[in-house]
């Protein structure tokens, strides 16, 4: 769409609720699509890295906490991001 066609729908970012940025916006592509899968696993494979890092350093420094629950908080929390993530990619149908 051109800038003029872009302003008719007037500010993108305006109190719509995302309705007016799905109009304007062209559908993605399967390129897109698959770049994001990349991403999305790229940052699963990175959480469970951290998690492991947590794992070891809990455990060789000593801390009170287990180390498995530390590694488990870490894992949830890439879990529950990567989760919302993918719900709001699923709502927008991208």
């Amino acid at each position: 769409m051109s800038p003029v066609q872009l302003r008719r729908y007037g500010d993108l970012w305006s109190n719509a609720g995302g309705r007016m940025l799905n109009r304007v916006m062209p559908p993605p592509s399967r390129a897109d699509r698959r770049a994001i899968r990349w991403i999305m696993l790229a940052v699963a494979v990175w959480g469970v890295l951290l998690a492991l890092g947590t794992y070891l350093y809990v455990e060789r420094v000593g801390m009170r906490i287990r180390p498995i629950a530390a590694a488990l908080v870490v894992l949830v929390c890439t879990a529950a991001f990567l989760g919302l993530w993918a719900a709001v990619l699923a709502r927008r149908g991208r």
